[in-house]
């Protein structure tokens, strides 16, 4: 069990650096969000794996609008038109500067998931031990 919990946190610690879930060697990103099609070190694929994470990139983005609707209702500011403009600026660069960290984070949970897709599955629909 203490080996499971190292290798969850060795992935995801992988995911929030931006690079390959298996190896940790290749940058998942060939531009600032554009997903590269495979790791070049172990060939694990990454475009394949995105359309995986929408989930993820969904519950994130709500979770950060639930911070700033929490911030809203606790901190009232001095002018109200200064502060939903702040609250706006703020909201948006936060979304953007993390979408590749989430992005990431939400590729590495999919390996964890599913560590190879390509694989088939036995009856039990765990993949094969061959």
């Amino acid at each position: 069990m203490a080996g499971e919990t190292n290798q969850i946190g060795k992935v995801l610690r992988r995911g929030l650096r931006k690079r390959c879930p298996r190896c940790g060697e290749d940058p998942v990103f060939q531009r600032w969000h554009e997903v590269k099609p495979a790791c070049t070190a172990c060939g694990l694929e990454f475009q394949s794996r995105e359309s995986n994470c929408w989930g993820f990139m969904y519950l994130s983005t709500a979770a950060i609008t639930g911070i700033f609707f929490m911030v809203m209702l606790i901190y009232r500011p001095p002018s109200l038109f200064l502060g939903r403009t702040a609250l706006f600026f703020l909201g948006l660069a936060l979304l953007t500067a993390s979408l590749p960290y989430r992005k990431s984070v939400a590729l590495a949970l999919d390996f964890l998931i599913d560590p190879d897709p390509k694989k088939p599955l036995s009856e039990s629909g765990h993949p094969r031990q061959d």
